[in-house]
């Protein structure tokens, strides 16, 4: 009777995992992590900086628009009547990412440039400040170039 008992003891298979099993799959998450984290981060900065450039557009539609009917862009006074022709911040609501506005002393009545100023989360990225101006020029103040950071 007792040899029955010892061989069905040692039939008995444990069950659980190893240390050397955990530690494999916990390597396996880190790696997996490392890559898709910054992947990651890339895309909500790029969404941003598209929804910017987007604004900027919108803002620009906007003037030219105002033009057509005026003869010129609008003034400071002016641009409260054709509103909201800045967002000045993106998103609207929440955690700013971008303040939206004319430069400085920018609009005139024949011309006018438009920026998009990081700010919060987005304060360090690679584009740096989105531009455009009446004649529909382009530009970033960062190292990516101006065709890699308007690209919608």
């Amino acid at each position: 009777m007792q040899l029955i008992e010892v061989v069905c003891v040692m039939n008995k298979k444990l069950k659980g995992f190893t240390l050397i099993e955990l530690m494999i799959v916990v390597v396996v998450i880190g790696i997996l992590a490392g890559i898709a984290f910054p992947a990651y981060q890339d895309s909500v900065a790029k969404s941003r900086r598209s929804e910017a450039a987007a604004v900027l557009t919108e803002a620009a539609q906007r003037l030219e628009v105002f033009f057509s009917q005026n003869g010129r862009y609008c003034a400071a006074a002016d641009c409260a009547a054709i509103a909201p022709v800045f967002q000045t911040t993106i998103p609207a609501s929440g955690a700013a990412y971008y303040n939206v506005g004319p430069t400085t002393g920018s609009l005139q009545t024949r011309a006018y440039t438009l920026q998009a100023v990081p700010v919060g989360a987005m304060a360090g990225d690679a584009c740096g400040t989105l531009t455009i101006t009446h004649t529909g020029a382009t530009a970033v103040t960062g190292a990516l170039g101006s065709a890699a950071c308007w690209r919608r």
